[in-house]
């Protein structure tokens, strides 16, 4: 019988290639498993398979990057899981049990290469089948590759395992994340949903103004800055000159918010070059195919394996950077950098073969240019490219775009918190329609608490409750900023999407209920603030302390009035508290 860290089956689709393995066991849960690929000659390398097997003994999910949200087990003739890459998601996969924890995870060294990691239940066996998929898309030349498969079986909130990945690719594999300035951990005011294409620089700055007074201190400018009119088109990327007739002055604009405070970040998509633009007579034969056809409307994917093109996106940004004296870049789109069937195999302008190496030189190229200038340069990247090699580069990381979604918000902020530490993980820019109830809008808010908030509504527009709750929410956000972003967080249940999520730093726990479910509380810190967003009006507490301890209970409702004080005395048992929806009850140690 065969370890249980050796793979089941080796199944390989090369010609003549040579493939040895070596397990190292770490500990009696941990191995890790070294891969090592021989080609006859350089080529194209086909998929390689490795095909483990775990016994579905207390399974109950799985868990990773890029599932959106399918985390059943699924049968082995129908296998889920996630797909990696150097611009896409994270080569982790995680099976747990139904408690939270960990019975088996998997993770390659190698970040960049794309592959798959995916599973499913073998219905003669009750096993199930997880395979490791390398080369699940062409990529340049190889006589030989090397990857670590990484094996963890630790019986442990699954969390726990998923960092231990995390700091084992920042300080063995070579991907250690960038700094975090702090500005990139400050609430941020968004254009994009308030506004989408229709920006000018007037009606942006009078949003600055008072988001500014609501706690917001950096303000992005998404798409429309580029182009006159309002039409949602990518035919005008790629020359990223201001429309005159909405931002007749960059200069004087950026220079307009920062007296206010705030910082100014520009959004650009970084591969896209529309048919209306100059750029694309340039580049019009060094692209990796269409993105959007549609005519004169058309919009193209720039090729960075062309050093023409990247030096030109660096110089972008750099006279961005100089020029208008802005802050900061949401670099988009980094995941569309794919080939197309009408991408040309071979070229010999090209300086670099693989699309995924010339990823990485163009991040490099572009974050080293920008640093020259400005160390604290804040450069934002959405999911999908989260992984560990755009960690290098980025130090703003935001949800995919999921408009009055708080399931899908949760949820991202779940896996992205749990994977990426105390990086600067921020909500997807959080909007509501006028006629919401407040509770529905705290509820939404809540949904964000433990990332850096997004906010884009047009804050004169909103009705007094609306902000009110706002601002409630942000005044708290602010003040328990450390604790939020810094502490030890926790999330539970995310086979339930995440049922509750905690963290806690320097005697203060912070703790949400997305679902009425009670919160364990095993230890007598000095302040707890816990907030209801489960749309009912109760929340419960389980305390298990060695001795009764007296606290004073406050309880609030989501615009932020106090509504009752108490004093209670927790020890064992259950206690409810009758806490408006949307609302927190606070407990300070007596």
């Amino acid at each position: 019988m065969k370890p249980w860290y050796e793979p089941y089956q080796i199944i390989d689709e090369n010609q003549d290639a040579e493939i040895q393995t070596q397990a190292t066991l770490l500990s009696e849960e941990l191995a890790e498993l070294q891969v090592a690929v021989t080609f006859p000659s350089p080529c194209v390398p086909q998929k390689i398979t490795l095909l483990f097997k775990t016994p579905c003994v207390e399974t109950f999910s799985i868990w990773g990057t890029g599932l959106r949200m399918r985390q059943y087990l699924p049968t082995d003739w129908g296998k889920v899981g996630s797909k990696s890459r150097l611009a896409s998601g994270a080569p982790l996969h995680s099976i747990l049990s139904q408690d939270g924890e960990n019975r088996m995870t998997f993770a390659l060294s190698d970040a960049k290469t794309p592959c798959q990691l995916r599973s499913g239940v073998n219905e003669e066996t009750s096993t199930l089948f997880t395979e490791v998929i390398l080369f699940t898309s062409p990529i340049a030349p190889l006589d030989h590759y090397r990857v670590t498969v990484r094996l963890d079986r630790t019986c442990e909130p699954f969390g726990d395992t998923a960092r231990r990945v995390d700091a084992w690719w920042q300080t063995d594999c070579g991907y250690p994340a960038a700094p975090v300035p702090t500005a990139a951990k400050m609430p941020v005011y968004s254009t994009w949903y308030s506004f989408h294409n229709d920006v000018e620089a007037e009606a942006v700055f009078k949003q600055c103004e008072m988001a500014k007074a609501l706690g917001m201190d950096t303000v992005i400018v998404d798409a429309g800055w580029e182009m006159e009119g309002p039409e949602r088109t990518f035919a005008y990327c790629g020359d990223w000159v201001p429309a005159k007739g909405k931002f007749p002055n960059m200069k004087a604009f950026s220079d307009r918010v920062h007296a206010l405070g705030m910082k100014v970040m520009f959004w650009f998509s970084v591969p896209f070059v529309g048919k209306r633009s100059r750029a694309y007579e340039i580049f019009q034969d060094m692209l990796l195919g269409i993105h959007q056809d549609e005519g004169e409307n058309s919009c193209y994917r720039l090729d960075p394996r062309y050093p023409e093109v990247r030096a030109y996106l660096v110089e972008i940004y750099r006279h961005a950077m100089l020029e208008w004296g802005i802050d900061g870049f949401k670099l988009d789109f980094i995941d569309s950098f794919e080939p197309r069937p009408t991408t040309p195999e071979t070229d010999p302008r090209r300086d670099i073969v693989s699309l995924e190496d010339a990823i990485d030189r163009l991040l490099e190229e572009v974050t080293a240019a920008l640093r020259a200038i400005n160390p604290d340069v804040l450069i934002e990247f959405r999911q999908t490219y989260t992984g560990p090699v755009i960690r290098k580069y980025g130090n703003m990381f935001r949800v995919f775009d999921c408009p009055n979604d708080l399931l899908r918000n949760r949820f991202a902020m779940g896996e992205l918190r749990t994977l990426m530490g105390n990086a600067a993980v921020h909500s997807d820019m959080l909007e509501w329609h006028d006629g919401d109830t407040k509770e529905s809008v705290a509820r939404q808010l809540l949904s964000t608490l433990f990332m850096v908030p997004q906010v884009s509504v047009r804050v004169h527009e909103l009705s007094k409750e609306h902000y009110r709750v706002l601002q409630n929410y942000l005044t708290l956000w602010r003040e328990h900023q450390a604790v939020l972003l810094d502490g030890d967080f926790r999330a539970y249940d995310p086979v339930a999407h995440y049922s509750r999520m905690t963290s806690q730093k320097d005697g203060t726990l912070i703790a949400v209920a997305y679902f009425d479910t009670p919160l364990e509380l095993g230890e007598a810190f000095e302040k707890i603030l816990f907030f209801n967003a489960t749309a009912k009006e109760r929340l419960t507490l389980r305390p298990d302390l060695p001795e009764a301890t007296s606290y004073t209970c406050r309880i609030y409702n989501c615009v932020g009035e106090l509504i009752s004080e108490e004093t209670r005395a927790l020890e064992k048992g259950i206690c409810d508290f009758p806490v408006p929806d949307g609302g927190r009850v606070e407990l300070c140690k007596n």
